[in-house]
C-alpha cells in the first residue's frame, strides 16, 4: 500500500472518531438540557403550589397594616382627647383661681398685696372640705391687718357669739 492511501485511511478514521465524539458530546448536551428542563418544570410546579401561601401571606400583611393604621388613628384621637381634657382642666383651674383671687380681694382678712400671697383653692392641702361656709383657712397668706377692729355693742347671736367677735378658726362675713 502506498503511503498516501495509508494517510487517507488514517485521516478517515480520525475524522470518524472525531465525528463520533462530537455526536456523543451533542447527545450528552441534549440529555443535560432535558434534565434541566425537567428540573425547571418541577421548580415551577412547586412555586405554583406555594402561590396560595404567598397570597395568604400578602392578605395577612395587608390586614396587619390596616390594623396598625387603625391603631395609629385611635392613638392620635386619644392623644387629641387627652390634650383637650388637659386644656379644659387648665381652663377650669384658672376659673377656680380667678374666683379664689376675687374672694381673697374682697376678704378684709387677706392681704393680697403681700409678696408671699398665692391664691389657694378651697381645700388645697389644708384638709378643708369647703362644707363650712364660715370657715376660711388663710394659712397661706400674710395676716397683716391695716384696720383696727370695731368695737361691738351688738347682742349675742344664737350661737352665743357677738357679731364681729373672732373665734379661732371662724370667720364672720
Amino acid at each position: 500500500m502506498n503511503d498516501t492511501v495509508k494517510w487517507i485511511v488514517i485521516a478517515v478514521i480520525v475524522i470518524a472518531v472525531l465525528l463520533a465524539l462530537a455526536a456523543l458530546a451533542m447527545k450528552a448536551k441534549k440529555r443535560k438540557e432535558e434534565q434541566r428542563r425537567l428540573q425547571a418544570q418541577e421548580l415551577r410546579a412547586e412555586a405554583h403550589t406555594h402561590t396560595g401561601s404567598v397570597t395568604e401571606s400578602q392578605r395577612e400583611a395587608q390586614l396587619r397594616a390596616t390594623e396598625a393604621e387603625r391603631a395609629k388613628i385611635e392613638a392620635a384621637r386619644a392623644e387629641e382627647q387627652a390634650a383637650a381634657a388637659r386644656q379644659q382642666a387648665q381652663v377650669d383651674e384658672a376659673r377656680v383661681e380667678d374666683r379664689v383671687r376675687e374672694a381673697d380681694r374682697i376678704d378684709p382678712d387677706v392681704n393680697t398685696r403681700s409678696g408671699d400671697y398665692t391664691p389657694q383653692p378651697p381645700g388645697a392641702g389644708t384638709g378643708h372640705t369647703g362644707t363650712d361656709p364660715t370657715h376660711t383657712d388663710h394659712t397661706h397668706t400674710d395676716h397683716t391687718h391695716t384696720s383696727t377692729p370695731e368695737p361691738t355693742t351688738a347682742t349675742p347671736d344664737d350661737d352665743g357669739t357677738t357679731p364681729g367677735s373672732t373665734t379661732p378658726g371662724i370667720h364672720r362675713a
